[in-house]
């Protein structure tokens, strides 16, 4: 799991509380990290843990991504998609396709995908049944994430 230069590098779209979780425990076995924030205060706390960021809001054209991605052997998402649909998708999907580096993509999104299960317990084998278009729009993306990975290999 090393992309082959010996080191495994992860870049997080969106490291929030959740991805800042994993990356920690990364980062201590000797992971280099990467990912985006959208405040400026926080892009200082992550840099100053070691880590590459970049600032990203969800636009097209962010110049500081192509370099950041580079060498990434592990891609994980976590920023809620947009009215528009998933904006990484959307405006970075050809330059993660080129990453030859990557060996694994990963997705964070929210129980909420599955709608009202009676105090069930909920696997990814439940489907999913949303109730609102913000989680109609988290199951949109994460079958946009799977064809992606299927047509990407």
């Amino acid at each position: 799991m090393d992309g082959g230069s010996g080191v495994s590098r992860l870049f997080a779209f969106g490291l929030g509380f959740s991805a800042q979780t994993l990356t920690e425990r990364l980062a201590r076995k000797g992971w280099q990290i990467a990912g985006t924030a959208r405040d400026v205060g926080k892009i200082g706390q992550l840099a100053a843990r070691g880590y590459e960021i970049a600032q990203y809001s969800g636009e097209a054209g962010n110049s500081a991504l192509p370099h950041a991605l580079h060498g990434a052997t592990h891609l994980l998402h976590s920023i809620p998609p947009g009215p528009e649909g998933d904006p990484v998708l959307e405006h970075y999907r050809e330059e993660i396709a080129k990453l030859s580096s990557l060996e694994w993509i990963g997705y964070l999104s929210t129980v909420g995908v599955y709608g009202d299960q009676e105090c069930r317990w909920v696997d990814e084998t439940i489907a999913p049944r949303p109730n609102s278009a913000r989680t109609e729009a988290r199951v949109e993306a994460e079958q946009a994430w799977l064809e992606f990975g299927t047509a990407t290999g």
